[in-house]
């Protein structure tokens, strides 16, 4: 009842999807909705000159664009319902080139770190403000903000260590902090409890934010 996983981002942007996720939940009592790659490319949250016109240079012009995402949020809250927010898969344009990008799925997220850190804290926290000026912050305090998704699952979510996540997970908590202090993050997002032990002393030491903890339990686990 709390809250259901759907498909992924650009699915919300659909009207069958919307009467559907209407109908859940009046007749369910279902209140949120957890989807991947709000993200993603083919979202266009961070693009370039270049993938309009290929022409010299067009890779300098670049531009974060949340409309997108937007649109997919306004349709959820239109159902009667609130967004559990996975912050998921990373942008191209911030993607590390160092090893195999591309997880599983027929849109090809990109399950990789960042390849600069301090770029993906700022649009983090242009992601965040976006959602401020769109539903104001007293409506953005009320989601749940969980950075990514299963990382303990490699090639599939996560082509990155242990460590390099709880990284990722500190960086992205801190942006969006520094913009509201008072949006509830949380993780490690894990399948069958994995990492919640670490991930809890990493955010001890480290003095690392951490609202609430998420893990996902399947048939057959402990």
């Amino acid at each position: 009842n709390p809250c259901v996983g759907s498909g992924h981002a650009l699915l919300a942007l659909r009207t069958d999807y919307v009467r559907q996720l209407k109908f859940i939940h009046e007749s369910l009592g279902i209140q949120r909705v957890r989807f991947h790659g709000i993200l993603c490319d083919d979202l266009r949250t961070f693009s370039d000159l270049s993938m309009q016109m290929a022409v010299p240079g067009a890779e300098a012009f670049t531009e974060y664009n949340f409309n997108a995402c937007g649109v997919a949020y306004d349709n959820v809250l239109e159902a009667g319902m609130k967004p559990f927010v996975e912050l998921s898969f990373m942008p191209k344009k911030l993607a590390a080139k160092d090893r195999p990008q591309v997880g599983m799925f027929f849109y090809d997220p990109l399950i990789v770190p960042p390849a600069d850190w301090d770029a993906w804290a700022d649009y983090i926290r242009a992601f965040v403000r976006f959602l401020i000026h769109r539903y104001g912050a007293v409506e953005i305090r009320t989601w749940f903000f969980e950075v990514l998704n299963e990382p303990d699952l490699p090639g599939i979510f996560w082509n990155g260590t242990r460590d390099e996540y709880f990284r990722l997970y500190a960086v992205t908590a801190r942006a969006i902090k520094s913009v509201d202090p008072l949006i509830p993050v949380g993780g490690p997002s894990s399948s069958n409890s994995k990492w919640v032990r670490s991930f809890l002393d990493f955010c001890a030491a480290e003095g690392v934010p951490v609202d609430f903890v998420s893990t996902h339990q399947y048939a057959g686990d402990p």
